[in-house]
C-alpha cells in the first residue's frame, strides 16, 4: 500500500505557500488594470464656472445634513469591523483553519446576491428606510455571533452580516450624494471614505484589543451597541435630498 500522504504535504496546491496564492491574485489584478486603462474614457468637461475648491475649506463648507451623516458613518463603521474575525469566530466555535476561510464565502454569498436588489430598491424607497434596515440586520448577526456556539448560528450570524453590507453599502454613498451640496459632491465623498477610513482602521484595532482581553463575545456585543447607537443618530436625521446647491 502506498504510504498516506504526511501532514507536511498538503493534498491542496499551494495551500501552505501563501507567496503563490499572491501571485495568483495578481492575474485579476492586473487584467481589471488592462481593462480600465484600455476601455475606460472619462468625458472631458469644460466648466468654465466652476472654482477649486482647497481641501480643508470644502470639508468646512459641507453642509450641516451632510457633516451629521458623515458622524453616523463614523460611528456605525466603527461597528463594522474587518471580516476577519468571523473567520476567528469561525475557528473559535471548531472550524479548522482550511475550512475556516468558508465563512467569508458565506458572507460575499448574501453580499452579492443582495447587493443589486437593495441598489434597485432604493431607488423606489427611501434610502434611509433600507440603510436603517442594514443597521439592524447588523445588531441582529453580532447578537447571533456573540452568544453561538454552533455553526447554524455562525451561518446565520454570518449571512446577516453579508446582508447588512449589502443594505449600507452602496446606500450610504448614495445618501450622501442626496444629502451634499452639488458643488461640493465630490468634496463630500471624499470626506465620507476619509472618516469611515478611519473608523475601520480603529474598528480592527478595537476588536483585536477587546477579543483578547474579554473573548468573542464582548466583541461582538461592543459591535452591536455601536451599531445601535448609530441606527438612532440616524433616525434623527433629515436626509431628504437637496435640490439646490
Amino acid at each position: 500500500m502506498p504510504p498516506a500522504p504526511s501532514a507536511e504535504h498538503s493534498t491542496i496546491p499551494a495551500a501552505d505557500n501563501i507567496r503563490a496564492i499572491y501571485w495568483i491574485a495578481i492575474v485579476p489584478a492586473f487584467f481589471s488594470f488592462l481593462l480600465a486603462w484600455l476601455a475606460l474614457r472619462e468625458p472631458e468637461q469644460h466648466d468654465e464656472t466652476a472654482k477649486a475648491v482647497p481641501l480643508l475649506r470644502g470639508f468646512r463648507d459641507l453642509n450641516r445634513e451632510t457633516r451629521r451623516l458623515l458622524a453616523v458613518g463614523f460611528l456605525f463603521t466603527l461597528a463594522r469591523f474587518s471580516e476577519s474575525f468571523l473567520i476567528l469566530k469561525g475557528v473559535e466555535i471548531g472550524l479548522s483553519e482550511t475550512l475556516s476561510p468558508l465563512t467569508l464565502v458565506l458572507f460575499n454569498l448574501a453580499y452579492t446576491v443582495l447587493a443589486y436588489p437593495a441598489g434597485g430598491l432604493s431607488d423606489r424607497i427611501a434610502p434611509r428606510s433600507i440603510l436603517m434596515t442594514g443597521m439592524g440586520l447588523l445588531i441582529v448577526a453580532d447578537l447571533i455571533l456573540a452568544w453561538t456556539t454552533g455553526y447554524i448560528g455562525l451561518s446565520v450570524g454570518v449571512l446577516l452580516w453579508g446582508a447588512h453590507m449589502a443594505l449600507t453599502q452602496g446606500v450610504f454613498a448614495r445618501m450622501i450624494a442626496d444629502t451634499a451640496p452639488e458643488h461640493l459632491r465630490a468634496t463630500s465623498f471624499g470626506a465620507f471614505w476619509f472618516v469611515t477610513g478611519i473608523a475601520t482602521l480603529l474598528a480592527s484595532l478595537a476588536a483585536g484589543f477587546i477579543w483578547d482581553r474579554d473573548g468573542s463575545e464582548a466583541t461582538f456585543i461592543a459591535a452591536a451597541g455601536a451599531a445601535a447607537v448609530a441606527l438612532a443618530m440616524l433616525s434623527l436625521l433629515d436626509t431628504r435630498p437637496k435640490t439646490s446647491a
